[in-house]
């Protein structure tokens, strides 16, 4: 009896595990290449919900957390994560000195560091943390690049990589400095999108950046395709690695601008990328299923540098935005509280790789 006893014990155990790491067939393009999937609860950052606002987007940096309230006031809502308290509002919106109207997604460049493109003064902004803390804004730098820029990522004190809408490629290297195009990178070969312009396919693609840390490797995932890219920096020109296509968007075009069915599924945001693998958000919701909160995702998604899929994170709640604490293997999200209706900034602790 008891050598049956612990046999049952054993099977439980492992039907257990296999339940927990073992992969859900979702019916999904994306998802179902995932061999592992870990169901993740999160658990509160206990930052004040009254403090947080409408947020674009947030970044970590170090013990700080930065969140973008563009459509408020102030731009940039610093948090202590460690006391869980507001530090400083800062930086106003505008069109004024050391002011800023449009910024688009933040970019870590350093411990101490971080930038925005500015997509009304096409301007590439640099923000030191110490300073903005102490309210000292004449440091901030603005480097002008005129050109129809979605997403810039600086490569390093000279070049920044830029996707957007080119008359020619997908990505353009700049040169900071001369203001000039150094380098670029056509798009993939696609039936899909054969009879429009690379500016169309622009906007059709348009997704986020990121950089690995050693700067040499780069990866694009697109916001309303499921299509992920990945390219290399070598002696200031670009290659293309792997692209995969999992889906494609359906659209009709209104002039050059690309107008989406509601039945289209919103793929990738939240792009971050450490030494070994790169984290992204899924959502694969579309306007007809969740309105105006499709871009929502309960999905936090790990590959490699090759692609591989590693991990897929299943959260109980869907994220609007999400950054991660590399050093605590701690996601930070921004979500909206399905009972309350307030914004509220959730963690989860992701599994270790």
């Amino acid at each position: 009896m008891r050598i049956i006893r612990k046999l049952h014990v054993i099977c439980l155990f492992v039907f257990m595990a296999l339940v927990n790491g073992c992969n859900t067939k979702y019916n999904d393009p994306v998802l179902d290449n995932f061999k592992r999937t870990q169901k993740l609860k999160h658990f509160p950052s206990r930052i004040e919900s009254d403090s947080i606002g409408a947020i674009i987007d947030l970044l970590i940096m170090d013990s700080v957390l930065v969140t973008n309230n563009m459509y408020e006031e102030f731009v940039y809502r610093l948090y202590n994560i460690n006391t869980r308290q507001p530090i400083i509002n800062c930086v106003k919106k505008g069109r004024g000195p050391f002011e800023v109207l449009q910024p688009n997604l933040l970019n870590r460049d350093s411990n101490t560091i971080f930038s925005t493109f500015d997509v009304n003064s096409r301007s590439l902004i640099f923000y030191t943390i110490s300073d903005l803390i102490n309210g000292i804004l004449g440091s901030i730098k603005v480097v002008r690049l005129d050109y129809n820029i979605f997403r810039a990522i600086p490569i390093n004190d000279s070049l920044v990589l830029c996707t957007g809408a080119f008359e020619n490629g997908e990505f353009i290297l700049i040169n900071m400095n001369s203001k000039n195009i150094i380098s670029t990178l056509n798009y993939p070969k696609s039936k899909e999108f054969e009879s429009i312009s690379d500016f169309t396919r622009g906007f059709v693609l348009q997704g986020e950046l990121a950089l690995r840390p050693n700067n040499v490797e780069f990866v694009k995932v697109a916001g309303s395709a499921g299509i992920i890219e990945i390219g290399k920096i070598v002696n200031g020109k670009m290659k293309r690695v792997i692209s995969e296509e999992y889906y494609y968007p359906t659209f009709k075009l209104n002039g050059k601008f690309p107008v989406y069915a509601k039945e289209t599924k919103f793929a990738f945001h939240s792009l971050i990328a450490t030494e070994d693998h790169f984290y992204v958000i899924y959502s694969g919701n579309s306007i007809a299923d969740k309105g105006k909160e499709f871009t929502s995702g309960e999905h936090i998604l790990i590959y490699d540098w090759e692609l591989n899929p590693i991990i897929h994170c299943k959260l109980d709640r869907e994220l609007k935005r999400m950054s991660i604490n590399i050093e605590r293997n701690i996601a930070y999200g921004y979500s909206i509280n399905s009972i309350s209706g307030e914004p509220e900034i959730v963690c989860y602790e992701l599994p270790n790789l």
